[in-house]
Formats: structure tokens, C-alpha cells, sequence
């Protein structure tokens, strides 16, 4: 893979991409380039954590994310790979996806800086580092203290085996050493509140488990969210019958055809219902703008520790993607889209 196509790749499928189907389409992405580095859709920004609820995991710029029973996310600064259960009704198709990898180091395109940040909520963004003299060759890489790094490789765990689904599920490594699902699984697969476990023969690493909760699938009963200047988003949803310790990954990406690498992700708590800042949505609006703006919610249980040379997870995840009406943003696809006399931008899809 060149190491154009390599460096785009990276920064798509690391721990900030919030939709796993996405992930899906990016390994697809990987192989058009010319590789045959295949990546795991991350689900939270989001590190070695593990201490028992009430701590905080800090992020890249200081930002806390939640650390309680059921939800021990990893710092991204020491996050090596993931693996996530993931549930999500598409077009009225209900799928339940295994996936997942771990490498042998961390990334640096994957590790966003926080910009802004208010409780649970903050505004990150993607940090290009200069090394000096620039890196080439074996260590294409700027690292985390600002020297060459070679681009992390995925590594062979043996057999991986979930335990607690509604069916036996196991998953040996591909060529390139991912792991997803072979069979189909029974839509949802888990059982709310039920604990669900990946265990590792072993391979490349010493064989080892993680442990989480299961989750009901989410609904989500907010009409489109709308993004004004100076007001909150509002949403709501579903809350659950079962309390599993999960809380709710939120994603608001409003350039996702534009040049901004920004976004703005919220922990909350799974209660049904999280206003997010003014403040926050302000500064991500201030960014950039373009057609087709989304949010994803994902209820997320998620387990940590460290296997080899940094942070893994254990994900399960139910997920919606939502479209958000930005105030005074009108999105296309052809100018038939637009109003009269405005035409459609091709490539930020909006209406000028």
C-alpha cells in the first residue's frame, strides 16, 4: 500500500470511527488502495484502564472519560486494538457483527487531540505530528513523542471464543490477522444484562479474557436532532430495562464531506434522554460545515486491559445513525436539490 493511501486509511479506522459498517467498507477501501491491512471499526474515542468505577481515563488534552463497572474504555494513547459485538437495524435489516484486531503498537494518526471538552462531552480533532528529520522507509510514522515509528502490524491471538451469546460463536484470524464472524448471528445475540466474555487461545500474545455486559438493542425516540447556533442538542431514547453499566457513545460529525478532521463525542449516562452543550456544538459548527451531517448513538458496554504492548477492548455495542438539520444548511446531491437559483457544491454536497 502506498504510503499516501496508508496514511488516509489509518486515520479512518482507528478508535474515532464511530459506525462499525463504515469500518467494513474502509478494510474494503485497504485492499483497493493496494494492502491488505485489514481494520477494526473503533467504537468510542476513546484507554490501560481497568481500576473499579468512579476513575477516569484521560485522553489525549485532558479530557476524562467515564471509568465505572462495565465501562472501561481505553486511553488512546495506549490503545492497540479493539474488538466490538455490534448490533444495528439498517433499512429495516437487523444485524449483529463480530469483528475486531489488535497490532503491536499504537497508532499516532489515531490518537485525536481534545480541543475543548465540557463533563462528559468534548471536541477532539485529528493531530498530523512532524517529526524531524521526516520519517521514511521502515518508520513512515510520527509518534506520540516525536519520533519514527513504523506503522503498527496486527498480530495472531489464536481462536477467539464469545461465550454468553444466545449461540456458541468463534473466530480464527484472516490472512491478515482480523477477526470477524463466518456464521450469522441470531439478531440481537446478547441478552440484556447477561455478562458476555471473549476468551484467547493465544498466539502472538498469551491467551486472555474480557468480560462485559450484554445490552438491548437501541431506540432511539428523538425526531431529527437540529443544530442551531447557541442551543443544545437534544436527545432521547429508549432507556433500558436492565441496568448494565452501559452508557451512550455519541458522534456528531457535521463536515463529513468537507476538509475538517473534528468531531465531537459525548459518555453519557444511559438514562434516555442527554442535552449536548451549546458551547460544544458551537465550536464544531465553527470548523466547517458540509452536506449530509450525522450523529451516531451507540449503548456501549466495554471492557479493557492490556494485551501485549498496550490497551485492548471488548466492545458491545447497539447502534443508530441519525441525521441532523443544521440551521441554514441545505444538503444535495445534484442541483435539482436546491432551491431556486442555488446550485449543489460537488464535492461538500451543500447548496451555494
Amino acid at each position: 500500500m502506498n504510503s499516501a493511501c496508508s496514511s488516509r486509511l489509518a486515520a479512518l479506522t482507528g478508535p474515532r470511527i464511530a459506525n462499525l459498517w463504515v469500518a467494513v467498507l474502509v478494510c474494503v477501501a485497504a485492499v483497493a488502495c493496494g494492502g491488505s491491512d485489514e481494520g477494526a471499526g473503533g467504537s468510542g474515542g476513546k484507554g490501560a484502564t481497568g481500576g473499579s468505577g468512579g476513575g477516569g481515563a484521560t485522553g489525549a488534552g485532558g479530557a476524562t472519560q467515564p471509568q465505572e463497572a462495565n465501562y472501561r474504555p481505553c486511553d488512546p494513547t495506549s490503545k492497540v486494538g479493539q474488538f466490538e459485538l455490534g448490533m444495528k437495524t439498517d433499512n429495516g435489516t437487523s444485524l449483529t457483527i463480530f469483528q475486531g484486531s489488535v497490532k503491536d503498537g499504537v497508532n499516532p494518526l489515531e490518537v485525536f487531540s481534545v480541543t475543548q471538552s465540557s463533563g462528559v462531552c468534548r471536541v477532539s480533532k485529528q493531530t498530523i505530528r512532524q517529526c524531524s528529520p521526516a520519517c521514511t522507509g521502515d518508520t513512515p510514522l510520527c509518534g506520540l513523542d516525536s519520533k519514527c515509528v513504523a506503522s503498527p502490524k496486527q498480530k495472531d491471538l489464536g481462536t477467539l471464543t464469545l461465550t454468553g451469546l444466545t449461540q456458541a460463536l468463534t473466530a480464527t484470524p484472516s490472512g491478515t490477522k482480523f477477526y470477524t464472524n463466518k456464521e450469522t448471528i441470531a439478531y440481537p445475540g446478547v441478552t440484556e444484562g447477561a455478562d458476555v466474555t471473549l476468551s484467547s487461545s493465544g498466539g502472538d500474545y498469551p491467551a486472555f479474557t474480557l468480560s462485559t455486559k450484554g445490552i438491548a438493542p437501541l431506540e432511539v425516540t428523538s425526531t431529527t436532532p437540529a443544530v442551531k447556533k447557541g442551543l443544545p442538542i437534544t436527545l432521547s431514547w429508549k432507556p433500558p430495562l436492565v441496568s448494565s453499566g452501559a452508557r451512550v457513545y455519541m458522534v456528531v460529525s457535521l463536515d463529513n464531506h468537507g476538509t475538517t478532521s473534528q468531531q465531537l463525542e459525548c459518555d453519557a449516562p444511559d438514562t434516555g434522554s442527554f442535552e449536548i452543550p451549546a458551547a460544544l456544538v458551537d465550536a464544531l459548527s465553527t470548523l466547517g460545515v458540509s452536506g449530509f451531517p450525522t450523529m451516531t448513538l451507540k449503548r456501549r458496554s466495554v471492557e479493557s486491559k492490556t494485551v501485549g504492548n498496550g490497551c485492548v477492548e471488548f466492545n458491545v455495542t447497539a447502534e443508530a445513525v441519525l441525521d441532523l438539520a443544521v440551521d441554514g444548511v441545505t444538503s444535495c446531491r445534484t442541483t435539482e436539490d436546491c432551491p431556486m437559483g442555488k446550485t449543489c457544491e460537488d464535492v461538500r454536497r451543500v447548496c451555494k
